[in-house]
């Protein structure tokens, strides 16, 4: 494989890391959504036979939602799972379609920094630094933390898209021009 020769090795190990960390991801979204299903089951056994509720269950599991959806979303975004015009670029030519990709990429990558900019912002703003949430009282920061970590690692993936694109594109350009 020619990504582990010479002019490719560091996207190699790059891809490498971006997959581990995908790994990691996976197992915590696995385990986040084991936290919700057994609170929430506890929740309805709570409910039905004792009429008693805890007080933050259902802020744990909206919190949990939370970071299922953006950690996990942006594993998504890494394997490709997510929503993309994919039955569009597939009808292209290798040239269009590989023009189209990074386009993609790049606007896809300014739009996440400066959602990631945002949510940065956000989580630093003293409402929600000084906050505590209603039922668990812990910081505010720990459910907007999740928007900053899910599009840091966005920015990550994409980075690594685009440089794989375009490393696809120097092995293989050439070839497709010719055919």
């Amino acid at each position: 494989d020619s990504l582990k020769e010479g002019r490719f090795y560091m996207l190699c190990l790059y891809n490498k890391l971006m997959d581990r960390i995908c790994k990691v991801i996976e197992y915590a979204v696995a385990a986040i959504i084991l936290a919700a299903i057994a609170i929430s089951f506890i929740e309805v056994i709570r409910r039905y036979f004792f009429d008693r509720v805890f007080v933050w269950s259902d802020e744990f599991i909206r919190f949990c939602m939370i970071y299922v959806g953006l950690i996990g979303g942006a594993a998504a975004y890494r394997y490709g799972q997510l929503v993309f015009f994919d039955s569009l670029l597939n009808k292209l030519n290798p040239g269009p379609r590989f023009v189209c990709g990074i386009a993609s990429d790049l606007i896809s990558l300014a739009l996440l920094a400066g959602c990631f900019v945002l949510s940065v912002k956000n989580l630093m703003s003293k409402s929600v630094l000084t906050a505590l949430s209603t039922g668990m009282k812990v910081p505010m920061t720990v459910p907007y933390a999740a928007f900053s970590i899910g599009f840091f690692l966005m920015i990550l993936f994409c980075v690594g898209s685009l440089a794989n694109r375009i490393a696809d594109r120097q092995n293989t350009g050439f070839a497709e021009k010719e055919n």
